[in-house]
């Protein structure tokens, strides 16, 4: 058995400015995690960041994949790795900041009680730091229509700040699943609630980057809602 039950997911691709920061607080924070971070032939240098740590801390590992090949893909491979490796539970967490290292013990002392966790960032009187009102409108009213569509009570289904137990995802056939982006996100917490999974909440705050670029392309709300439309009547 793996001496340590969890581990945070955190695909990357070009966040040199920001990872080594996110390594440091996730191991000064919650020293018995282990950090698995999937990337995909970063170009700015994160790759040398992240085999540096790897060399001299045991609880993070790399996993590179031999081309950008999106985030469903790189949490794919993380869960493979994951479950292979007897991690019993699993974050998936962003890599560039945006996702406080703080939230991390309270969405795994969740799993106690509950078969997945969800970060949420729509939950009143928490949201979003530092978000313009529309794009925290966007989020509230993308998140509305896909809860309908999809009959779920999960209030943020493009969370992608979630804790698993790894036994819940093998159950839901994660592997199988073929949607991308936000879709993606939604249709892993679709199947666990379909499955009868319990499935909780916590509100989180979800600051804006800091530093590099946005790597959701802008045809990611189009193809979400055609995946979510389609997953409606499958």
């Amino acid at each position: 058995m793996n001496p340590a039950p969890s581990i945070v997911i955190i695909p990357t691709f070009n966040e040199a400015e920001n990872i080594g920061s996110l390594l440091l607080q996730i191991t000064r924070d919650m020293p018995s995690l282990h950090v698995l971070v999937v990337d995909d032939q970063s170009t700015d240098g994160t790759r040398s960041i992240l085999e540096r740590f790897t060399t001299q801390d045991s609880r993070i590992h790399l996993l590179t994949r031999n081309h950008k090949a999106g985030l469903a893909g790189a949490y794919i491979a993380g869960f493979d790795w994951a479950i292979d490796k007897g991690y019993a539970q699993c974050v998936q967490m962003n890599g560039d900041l945006t996702h406080d290292p703080l939230y991390l013990q309270p969405l795994l002392e969740g799993l106690n009680h509950h078969d997945v966790m969800v970060g949420c960032r729509t939950e009143k009187g928490h949201g979003s730091q530092h978000w313009n009102r529309g794009q925290i409108k966007a989020i509230q009213t993308g998140n509305y229509l896909a809860r309908r569509l999809l009959q779920l009570p999960t209030r943020d289904l493009g969370s992608r700040f979630v804790a698993w137990k790894t036994a819940t995802l093998v159950a839901i056939a994660y592997h199988q699943i073929r949607s991308r982006g936000y879709a993606f996100q939604a249709e892993l917490k679709a199947k666990a609630h379909r499955a009868g999974f319990r499935v909780g909440e916590i509100s989180v705050p979800f600051a804006s980057r800091r530093f590099g670029q946005t790597k959701t392309p802008k045809t990611d709300f189009a193809q979400a809602a055609y995946r979510i439309i389609k997953l409606r009547y499958s």
